[in-house]
């Protein structure tokens, strides 16, 4: 099945003005957040010296940019929200490796997050009836949803 993405569905979805009309009016709590992430990422790189601070907010951006939130739909159209999932995306959709490197980043900024990254690879390990180490483990979830064919998954033992 193939998971449209919050930005597909938002392009597509009759309420999309709606919801930019909210983003709009809720433009002052965003730009509050960003200013209160931004220095609290300050204060953690200032543990670490006057240079760590841009090597890590062009990380943090970077890992960012990387990842797509999606969102499935119930039979009756409207949104599932407790079933959101993300996807890191790069040569290969959610790459083990790539996640491994940011679940740090994840963890400080909500752990939510990670497990919303790590649920569709435990998704698939269920889905396939793989229990234990023993049986393999996927590496990816192959072409990145509506970009590819996620059947076409690669094994690492």
């Amino acid at each position: 099945m193939c998971r449209p993405s919050l930005a597909q569905l938002f392009l597509i979805d009759q309420l999309f003005f709606l919801q930019l009309a909210w983003f709009i009016q809720d433009y002052p709590n965003a730009l509050q957040a960003a200013k209160a992430f931004d220095t609290n990422l300050q204060s953690a790189a200032a543990a670490y010296g006057p240079d760590y601070y841009p090597v890590l907010t062009l990380a943090a951006r970077q890992v960012m940019a990387q990842v797509e939130l999606t969102v499935s739909k119930n039979s009756d159209g409207t949104f599932n929200r407790d079933d959101t999932l993300m996807f890191m995306h790069g040569s290969r959709t959610s790459a083990i490796e790539e996640l491994y490197a940011s679940a740090p980043f994840w963890l400080y900024l909500n752990p939510e997050l990670l497990r919303m990254l790590l649920q569709p690879i435990i998704n698939e390990h269920i889905r396939k009836g793989i229990s234990s180490a023993s049986q393999g483990a996927f590496i990816d979830l192959g072409g990145f949803p509506g970009h590819g064919d996620l059947n076409m998954l690669e094994f690492a033992c």
